[in-house]
């Protein structure tokens, strides 16, 4: 079955094709590397493009320069106002890190296909700024919200806190999390 599996899928994507996939940032969050992401997000202008729950980010990753641009849940509608608001945002970050002198700005975005659409575009307008969907991965740093909870990490929150050093990034912030968290194992026990 494997090898009937990996013939179809070489027989559409060739090493010359590029390959992105939703589950690489879940990855790092599993091995801790994600947390690179505050080194490197502190360095720079950050935007967030997504839903206003995620608003607090730049506040829990002590980033200097983070804006937060709201992608409304039901927006699909309005993507070329937020496409114009988004370029707005890039316009101010790109004048930020000029002024300060930084590394260039990082768009981050969570929104799923709505991402891809807006970067797609975006990085044809502006190809000089970073462009990242972080989707779920995001939510590492927010655990203490059980409404950000999503399956993957029901799997081995354990794992993902201890790897990630959430232990003291949530102590560092005042709020308590222990485990098991309050939420059931996945084989219900």
């Amino acid at each position: 079955m494997e090898q009937e599996q990996l013939r179809e899928f070489a027989a559409h994507f060739g090493p010359d094709v590029p390959l992105l996939e939703a589950m690489v940032w879940k990855r790092w969050a599993y091995s801790g590397e994600i947390v690179r992401l505050r080194t490197e997000a502190r360095e720079r202008p950050v935007v967030l493009v997504g839903a206003n729950r995620m608003r607090e980010l730049g506040q829990r990753l002590r980033l200097p320069w983070f804006s937060h641009l709201e992608i409304p849940l039901s927006s699909y509608h309005l993507r070329y106002e937020i496409f114009e608001r988004c370029q707005a945002a890039v316009r101010e970050a790109k004048a930020l890190a000029a002024r300060h002198g930084t590394k260039p700005p990082l768009i981050m975005l969570q929104g799923g296909s709505f991402a891809y659409w807006l970067i797609a575009r975006l990085h044809k307008w502006d190809p000089d700024v970073f462009y990242i969907d972080f989707g779920q991965a995001l939510h590492v740093w927010f655990l203490d919200n059980r409404e950000l909870w999503v399956p993957w990490l029901l799997f081995h929150p354990r794992l993902v806190m201890e790897n990630c050093g959430l232990d003291e990034f949530y102590r560092e912030l005042g709020i308590p999390i222990e485990p098991p968290f309050g939420l059931p194992s996945p084989g219900g026990e």
